[in-house]
């Protein structure tokens, strides 16, 4: 996902009327939901994964708010930017 936003950063196009945002939420939503022990791995690039999630809620991905939200709420002691 870091990848694409480097290469593509907010673009409605790609990101929500490809359906390409969408998909990866929904990827995100089950890792969180259906991998118990994702939460703790996915720490380490959290700072990462919320500045991607930036760029999708930017570029219209509105599933994107809500799986910032979450991860927000795992580690409400760090705050996001």
């Amino acid at each position: 996902m870091s990848s694409w936003c480097s290469a593509y950063g907010v673009d409605a196009n790609f990101w929500s009327e490809k359906a390409v945002g969408t998909r990866v939420c929904g990827w995100l939503e089950r890792t969180f939901n259906e991998d118990g022990p994702a939460p703790e791995t996915v720490t380490h690039i959290r700072a990462e994964l919320v500045k991607c999630l930036d760029v999708l809620i930017r570029s219209g991905v509105a599933q994107a708010k809500q799986i910032e939200e979450r991860i927000t709420e795992m580690w409400p002691e760090q705050k996001t930017a």
